[in-house]
């Protein structure tokens, strides 16, 4: 039966941020989703999609941002599947529903089976306690899994020619809570996590149509950091452009510059929130995106100037310790000396980088088209090779697509200059006019 600590909702409806706020701000609980008010099991379908509607309505509905100590699993019960998502007590003073506010309709508390309204004395009273309140560290919060092994980090300590004794070093990197329950910073460093930095890539200058995606995780954060890194050279030698027989090599952008933005987002991400940096290629520029906003109390103009006030610094330090970070205050002043100041987006829960490649590298990611077509063209241009007479009607049966999109598949391919028509719409033929496709 349903008590202070168990929600049951037989579907995901609209009150499931009440609850979370109200478990959020008592003792924390669970809600299982599939599992009717009288505890019977009827289950859900889809439950990936479902999984994802939840972890997006926590983030973009409760304030402040709690992903960092909820947990949403599947499980499997009478052959049927139901979700399960655990809050823990917040760490904040006070958690409210943000299209409602600070105001008895937006907060919330658990009294025995029931999400109440809080009164308003009590939330003025835990707001100006908000107020004075310290963002906890990733040393302080305690880790979702506590069966940690660290077999990569003590090998790439080793490659750096540092030894970490077998007895101490979980204490001495600061591993551990005072509870001495292993902390997130032991987590994202461990061998297996949920760590996952992923590297998009578009087809133009916004987020319309996605070429690929590259993902590097569930291991040591300092693995996959250093794979992204490594991607990042692939890429940056993919553009090539030729003079007569000359063959020419063009990074997309510094690699200096690159490097110092990829490691800044890392070590200054609040990892407290489950969220990792992304990075986004788009045709014109890369955008590097980390979470969390300046640390507290840290100016524009403090941040601009290199002042080193890192969010994570422990992490800092074994970055330090292996090479990934030369020195503190450098990143910043080097991307603004390539970049300028505006290269930087400042907002509440996030910083994001934006490297502008230059007009002439721009021109040589138009001449080098492999780079972004989409799977659907590279499709179509196979279908011309095969049959130039072939019909956009005919590509579409053959792909299971829309004329719609095929349509405008098409006119990608003209607006690039890798197709054109020769002859009338009727009667005439496609030709491909870069041959290197």
């Amino acid at each position: 039966m349903e008590n202070t600590n168990i929600e049951y909702k037989k579907t995901l409806n609209e009150h499931l941020e009440k609850v979370i706020v109200s478990f959020l701000n008592t003792d924390g609980g669970i809600v299982k989703i599939g599992v009717d008010d009288a505890g019977y099991i009827v289950g859900i379908n889809n439950h990936d999609d479902i999984m994802s509607k939840i972890s997006s309505r926590i983030s973009n509905n409760i304030i402040p941002n709690p992903q960092g100590i909820i947990t949403i699993t599947p499980e499997v019960l009478n052959d049927k599947t139901i979700i399960t998502v655990k809050v823990k007590k917040g760490l904040h003073p006070i958690y409210y529903i943000k299209k409602y506010g600070l105001s008895e309709t937006g907060v919330y508390i658990r009294l025995g089976s029931t999400s109440l309204g809080m009164q308003q004395e009590e939330i003025n009273k835990r707001y100006l306690e908000s107020l004075n309140y310290k963002e906890p560290s990733i040393t302080e919060i305690e880790a979702s899994n506590q069966r940690l092994l660290f077999k990569d980090l003590k090998i790439i300590y080793q490659e750096n020619e540092k030894n970490l004794n077998e007895e101490t070093f979980k204490d001495n990197l600061k591993f551990f809570t005072k509870e001495h329950k292993f902390n997130i910073l032991a987590e994202i460093l461990s061998d297996t996590n949920q760590v996952s930095l992923k590297i998009i890539t578009y087809a133009g200058i916004d987020k319309a149509e996605i070429i690929q995606t590259a993902e590097f995780g569930n291991k040591s954060l300092l693995v996959s950091a250093e794979q992204v890194l490594d991607y990042f050279e692939v890429m940056n030698r993919v553009l090539v452009s030729f003079e007569g027989a000359k063959r020419i090599e063009k990074p997309l952008i510094n690699k200096r510059v690159l490097r110092e933005a990829w490691i800044n987002a890392i070590v200054h991400n609040d990892w407290s929130n489950n969220l990792s940096p992304i990075v986004h290629v788009f045709s014109n520029r890369i955008e590097i995106v980390s979470n969390g906003g300046l640390v507290d109390k840290m100016s524009k103009e403090e941040f601009f100037r290199g002042i080193s006030k890192p969010r994570n610094l422990e992490l800092m330090k074994i970055f330090l310790d292996i090479g990934l970070v030369e020195q503190t205050g450098y990143g910043v002043p080097k991307i603004i000396s390539e970049y300028g100041r505006t290269a930087f987006e400042f907002f509440d829960n996030s910083i994001i980088v934006s490297l502008l490649f230059t007009d002439k590298t721009t021109n040589i990611i138009k001449q080098s088209k492999d780079f972004y077509l989409s799977e659907t063209q590279k499709k179509i241009l196979e279908l011309i090779k095969e049959n130039d007479n072939i019909t956009q009607q005919e590509i579409s049966v053959k792909l299971d697509l829309s004329i719609q999109a095929i349509k405008k598949s098409f006119r990608d391919l003209s607006d690039k200059g890798v197709i054109k028509r020769v002859g009338s719409y009727r009667l005439g033929t496609w030709e491909i006019t870069d041959q290197k496709q």
